[in-house]
């Protein structure tokens, strides 16, 4: 039976349960209504609680229920793009991520890179196992769609690090450029830096979140260059809990 079934009859299953408990229980304080103020305190503070964690179980299976949606969870995922020369010509991207399986057979990660240029040097490792890049000959439009496969399954009970790497070839030479990244699982926290080169640093920068047909600029507080100890500049932007689907963007001009 498919895993997604079984998580929907398990919660749909507990939460049947407590509903034909709660309707076994209402004729009995209906019977007792007019005699509450007699039942012992300690007896009415043990409901309370019991109800309580009833509650409790119902919201966690359902939070559960949620996160089996999508494949993959993620607890960081950190990008960085370094750009290596004043020119544009070659930039490394490395990305490293705490990942873990919602389900018992994942055995591969997909990767989309959009970019108008060429890639290369592309490299991958998960942690604890042996793994394989399958790369597309061409790309499908400005996208790259790269499989990153396991040879022994994601584990589900513990978040495993994953490491991914390659170089984009002519593809920020123009005055003003941009990286953009789709939130495709769901992500604690998300992070995406750029490395300038220290005789090119950007005169501008800005981020801007696009969610479904709305693209809104980051302000509060806005991205901000700081010097790296040998020169370059770098910037950082931060995200707790991104949504999946949520495109985020840096834009800057030479």
């Amino acid at each position: 039976m498919d895993e997604v079934i079984k998580e929907r009859i398990y919660v749909l299953g507990a939460i049947a349960n407590v509903i034909v408990l709660f309707l076994m229980l209402i004729p009995y304080f209906a019977g007792y209504a007019s005699c509450f103020e007699l039942i012992p305190v300690n007896y009415r503070i043990y409901l309370f609680i019991f109800l309580l964690l009833v509650l409790a179980f119902i919201i966690l299976n359902l939070l559960r229920l949620r996160a089996k949606k999508y494949p993959i969870s993620i607890k960081n995922d950190n990008i960085l793009y370094t750009i290596e020369d004043s020119a544009g010509k070659l930039v490394h991207c490395e990305k490293n991520q705490l990942m873990r399986a919602n389900y018992d057979f994942i055995k591969l990660y997909d990767e989309e890179i959009i970019v108008d240029g060429e890639i290369t040097n592309i490299k991958g490792s998960i942690e604890g196992a042996e793994s394989t890049i399958v790369a597309p000959s061409e790309k499908r439009g400005m996208t790259w769609d790269v499989q990153h496969v396991f040879h022994r399954q994601l584990p589900t009970s513990k978040y495993v690090k994953r490491t991914f790497s390659f170089d984009f070839i002519d593809s920020f030479t123009k005055n003003n450029e941009y990286v953009l990244c789709r939130i495709a699982n769901v992500v604690e926290d998300f992070q995406l830096s750029i490395i300038f080169p220290m005789n090119r640093p950007p005169q501008e920068i800005r981020g801007f979140l696009k969610r479904g047909p709305i693209e809104i600029e980051k302000q509060n507080p806005p991205l901000q260059l700081y010097e790296l100890p040998d020169k370059r500049k770098r910037v950082d932007w931060q995200i707790k809990r991104p949504k999946v689907g949520d495109i985020y963007k840096i834009i800057w001009s030479w």
